[in-house]
Formats: structure tokens, C-alpha cells, sequence
């Protein structure tokens, strides 16, 4: 296991980050059970990208496992009480929210490709290994994406910008 103790100690920190991304309070969970599986299958591992993102495929597979078994899950559908906030951060909810939720209208491999390239900084090399696809895939992918998430987010962009004249 000293394997798994320094994948945890070199991506862990990384890996997290991806999975709550991907999967949000289950992320650390879907991380534990990636690092596991990689350390019983690294004689698995061929070399032929990093092993960083060899672990982020696999962390990106855990969360779909995740998201598949909690798709019909009822308690996502419970009403939250949240108090009411000040004025700036309702407006600033309100983006995050509409932005989370263009983000989640995005199939998840272009969702990943966007959160791994404006959120981690990744390149397009990296974000191709990491989804197993070409350098050129994964360019497209991402103009695709941005391009998609662009269109989503033009009504809450278009409602910020109005100025009200009345």
C-alpha cells in the first residue's frame, strides 16, 4: 500500500479537486475508490501518458458510476431551506448557480474537458489523456464546449447587462 500512500500524497490534493467537480460532495469518495482500484491494477498502468492523468480517468469514472446510482436517488430532490443572503451575494449565487447549471446541461466528457482546462489549467495534451482522445479531440471537444456553455449562459449574461431605465 505505499503505492496508494503516494499517489494520495503526489495527486491527491488534485484528484479531489476533479472529483467534486465532477461529483461534488461524493467527490473524496470517488477518489478513495479510484486511488484503491489504481493501486490493485497499476501493474495495469502501460505508460503510455502520465500517471496523473491515468488516476483523473479513473476518478472521472468513479463519479459516473457515482452519478449513475444516485440518478433516482429521492433525497436530491429535497427541498433545501437556505437563509437569504445580502444583495451582492445573491447576485453572485445566482451566477454560480446558472453557471453550474449550464455546466451540468453539458455531456460529461465535455463538462470534464472544460473544468479540467479553465478550472485545473490543464492543456489540451493533458485533457486528452485524461479522456482518451487525440491532442485534436480534445481541442475540438473543448471549442465545442465553450462554444455550447457560451449559448447556455447568454440569457443570464444578456439579464446582468441590462441596465434598468425605468
Amino acid at each position: 500500500m505505499a503505492a496508494l500512500d503516494r499517489m494520495t500524497r503526489c495527486y491527491g490534493a488534485r484528484l479531489v479537486a476533479i472529483g467534486k467537480a465532477h461529483c461534488g460532495d461524493q467527490g473524496r469518495d470517488a477518489v478513495q475508490d479510484a486511488l484503491v482500484s489504481a493501486a490493485e491494477h497499476l501493474e495495469d498502468f502501460r505508460g503510455d501518458g502520465s500517471l496523473e492523468g491515468w488516476l483523473t480517468r479513473m476518478v472521472i469514472n468513479a463519479c459516473r458510476r457515482i452519478q449513475r446510482g444516485r440518478k433516482n436517488d429521492p433525497s436530491l430532490h429535497v427541498e433545501i431551506d437556505v437563509p437569504t443572503p445580502q444583495a451582492p451575494d445573491i447576485e453572485r449565487r445566482d451566477l454560480a448557480k446558472a453557471l453550474g447549471d449550464a455546466l451540468s446541461a453539458l455531456p460529461p466528457d465535455d463538462r470534464a474537458a472544460v473544468l479540467l482546462a479553465d478550472v485545473e489549467g490543464w492543456s489540451t495534451a493533458e485533457i486528452a489523456d485524461a479522456l482518451d482522445m487525440s491532442p485534436g479531440q480534445a481541442r475540438t471537444r473543448l471549442s465545442r464546449s465553450r462554444k455550447r456553455l457560451r449559448s447556455l449562459m447568454a440569457s443570464t449574461w444578456q439579464s446582468w447587462t441590462q441596465v434598468d431605465t425605468n
